[in-house]
């Protein structure tokens, strides 16, 4: 496990696009963090590692799910779980596709579906800090390479 504090959405992004070199095809984050912890920008951080334009992240809170597709690489599926009710909502979603292990998952509100989220997933924990301070604690399901000492490299 791997917490560091960031003090800017910047670094958190660029923390995200750390992580993401750590991430393959079936992989799956769970973040999670009360509303204006910087789950979408951890995301935003995630993308731009995989090499896709951060500024085309948004919050997927009413469509749900949104796919960044990507060429030579497993696309990123960000998924705001926020609404969903129950898990049998997961299959009107196509979750079985998501799932199909060709695709790198990230979803929000991870806690409304527990019981869908597939074994050995990466959970990624934001809480505030302060006004512009993150602290995040990123649980990993296998040894990753994150470099503690500095959230402003990518």
């Amino acid at each position: 496990m791997s917490t560091q504090t960031t003090t800017s959405p910047e670094q958190s992004v660029a923390l995200g696009a750390r992580l993401s070199a750590n991430l393959r095809a079936g992989d799956t984050v769970c973040l999670r963090g009360e509303l204006g912890a910087g789950k979408t920008q951890f995301v935003k951080g995630i993308a731009q590692g995989l090499g896709i334009d951060p500024s085309r992240v948004t919050s997927p809170t009413f469509v749900i799910v949104h796919v960044y597709e990507r060429d030579g690489g497993p696309d990123l599926v960000h998924i705001d779980a926020y609404r969903l009710g129950d898990l049998d909502e997961l299959a009107d979603l196509g979750w079985d596709r998501i799932f199909d292990g060709t695709n790198i998952v990230a979803i929000e509100w991870p806690q409304r579906i527990e019981g869908g989220i597939p074994p050995g997933a990466f959970t990624v924990s934001l809480e505030h800090a302060g006004e512009t301070q993150r602290t995040i604690e990123i649980d990993a399901p296998r040894q990753i390479e994150l470099d503690p000492a500095d959230t402003t490299r990518v």
